[in-house]
């Protein structure tokens, strides 16, 4: 299926309201962070605009932080922002960053003499023998939590906590200030993986402080852990405020947007959601937009094989996406479609055969004559 000749932002469904209520000749030119052309087909959209929180919410490998990295990828060969991707699982897997295209190379640092070697370089791969350190460059921003503790805190026990993620956020938002005095322009597109795995300073400081033992704290009445997850909304918002929304202003020279990724949901009575660590339906007037991977019962996931000289091969997962607005806490669910996740990023169903095609040999194993 071909991309549908009319593609909408997500904003389209939400910009009238609020021409109706303020004038809009404050604002600047809506500019799009697109999708991948996998999620561009199946939903019908076109992406989100800076100034801007959008949410991508589903179990563990449903290509959440796929679609992230490709959203990334996008922005980068289009130059309008630079990704500053917050590790909050110590999970990011540069190689697979690399795989999907992003432009990150590796780099071994001799840990005697401290020379360095970038990968491509003649003799890289007998640079340094034992004694080498990996690292790795690019145009990506990549904190994890270890940094996060390094930065924020004199003692490794301690929590990281939402108040370092927002910390460090503003301390980018300062530099980008800095710099548009100077005429330089930087955009910024934040996302944070994942946003269920922080806890609040001022929530941590009532049950025992920075080093809290979270085993015990699960067993804290709900009440008790209702008010983290309402400290963490009081902190989002500040984050969208300051650091996201303000910066659609004409008066604010760069731009700035922001990904949520969340690792599960819960349901509560009927359809209506409640998301885990994001204070369920007070958080959502934050959201521009929720994507659910895995359809919004975490059941929409199937394997997908190609058949090659009468064998079956594995070459992904076929996912359910579903784009849905929150109104008054009502949801309504504005497209749905299904993407294919695979080991070089997620693929539209019109690109499928032709994939295979061009990677059967990575897929199957065998070498593949010209023609075959």
């Amino acid at each position: 299926m071909a991309l549908k000749a009319k593609n909408h932002s997500m904003f389209d469904y939400v910009s009238d309201a609020r021409t109706k209520t303020k004038s809009t000749h404050h604002y600047k030119p809506k500019e799009i962070l697109e999708f991948s052309d996998a999620a561009q087909e199946a939903l019908n959209l076109r992406g989100f605009d800076f100034g801007s929180i959008i949410r991508l919410v589903g179990k563990s490998d449903t290509g959440k932080s796929t679609e992230a990295l490709m959203i990334c990828k996008k922005v980068l060969e289009q130059e309008k922002a630079i990704p500053v991707y917050i590790d909050l699982e110590n999970k990011f897997n540069f190689e697979r960053a690399k795989f999907i295209g992003l432009p990150i190379h590796q780099i071994k640092i001799n840990t005697i003499d401290g020379e360095t070697m970038t990968e491509g370089d003649e003799g890289y791969e007998d640079f340094g023998g034992d004694d080498v350190s990996i690292a790795y460059e690019g145009d990506i921003i990549h904190i994890d939590k270890n940094g996060l503790s390094e930065k924020y805190h004199t003692d490794p026990a301690e929590l990281v906590t939402a108040e370092d993620v927002m910390n460090y956020m503003t301390e980018l938002f300062k530099y980008q200030t800095k710099m548009s005095e100077k005429g330089v322009t930087i955009n910024f597109l934040f996302i944070i993986d994942s946003y269920d795995r922080m806890h609040s300073k001022r929530w941590l400081d009532q049950i025992g402080g920075l080093k809290s033992d979270l085993a015990a704290a699960s067993d804290k009445s709900k009440a008790q852990n209702q008010a983290d997850v309402q400290y963490k909304n009081n902190i989002l918002e500040i984050i969208n405020d300051a650091l996201i929304k303000k910066t659609k202003s004409k008066s604010v020279p760069f731009s700035n947007a922001l990904i949520l990724i969340n690792n599960g949901y819960d349901f509560t009575v009927g359809t209506q959601s409640t998301l885990k660590a994001t204070g369920g339906h007070k958080a959502k007037h934050l959201m521009d937009l929720d994507i659910f991977f895995g359809g919004k019962l975490g059941e929409g996931i199937s394997v997908v094989k190609k058949m090659y000289k009468g064998i079956d091969y594995e070459i992904g997962k076929q996912v359910k996406i579903e784009a849905v607005k929150t109104h008054s806490g009502v949801e309504k669910a504005i497209s749905k479609g299904t993407i294919i996740n695979t080991a070089f990023g997620s693929i539209p169903h019109s690109e499928l055969n032709g994939f295979f095609d061009k990677n059967k040999e990575f897929f199957t194993g065998i070498e593949v004559k010209e023609n075959e």
